[in-house]
């Protein structure tokens, strides 16, 4: 009985010199480290602006192509009117 009481009460001093605290600190600024370079990754100014830039063309296009259209719609009308139109402005 007095050696599983002086086991028990052992056991915490053992298992409270088993933490490395400086290996610790490590490992979380490495973490710290790697959770910046995944958020420089993902909203990183230069995602962004690649971002901007691509959804900025498909919507140049998107653009165009309804002008187009208009364009030939109102082509389309003034021949039916006998409206001569300038070919370009």
């Amino acid at each position: 009985m007095k050696k599983l009481l002086s086991l028990l009460l052992c056991m915490p001093l053992i298992f409270s010199n088993c933490s490395n605290e400086e290996k610790e600190l490590e490992l979380q600024n490495k973490i710290n480290s790697l959770t910046q370079e995944l958020d420089e990754c993902e909203n990183g100014s230069e995602k962004i602006l690649a971002k901007i830039k691509i959804a900025n063309n498909n919507n140049n296009n998107c653009r165009l192509v309804v002008l187009q259209a208009l364009s030939i719609v109102i082509r389309n009308g003034m021949l039916i009117l006998g409206v001569s139109t300038p070919s370009s402005m």
